[in-house]
């Protein structure tokens, strides 16, 4: 399982237009060989900063088959006019234990 992130910086005056355009998205995730989760992360300290966290079963998913199915167009033609500037987008694997916090009686 790999984790993609991508940063994306966003105008003011289209941040609801993005957060719809990126709900309208699910359907275009559904549709993706290898792909398990997406959600989407606004900075706190930058309110234009945002990051995409989806998970994929193999990296080619996202970077070969992803595009080779047209998905990546699609998704594009939703949310890609209200990026500004050019997204930053790395894959990263797990290397160890997750952490969490367990849940006590109290």
């Amino acid at each position: 399982m790999i984790v993609e992130l991508t940063t994306v910086r966003i105008r003011p005056a289209d941040r609801a237009r993005f957060h719809t355009a990126f709900t309208d998205a699910a359907a275009i995730y559904q549709q993706a060989r290898g792909w398990h989760s997406a959600r989407l992360l606004r900075c706190l300290q930058d309110e234009t900063r945002y990051v995409i966290e989806a998970t994929w079963e193999h990296v080619e998913d996202q970077t070969v088959r992803f595009a080779e199915d047209g998905l990546l167009a699609r998704f594009l033609d939703l949310v890609g006019s209200l990026f500004d500037g050019t997204p930053e987008l790395l894959h990263f694997e797990p290397v160890g234990t997750d952490l969490r916090r367990t849940k006590t009686g109290g």
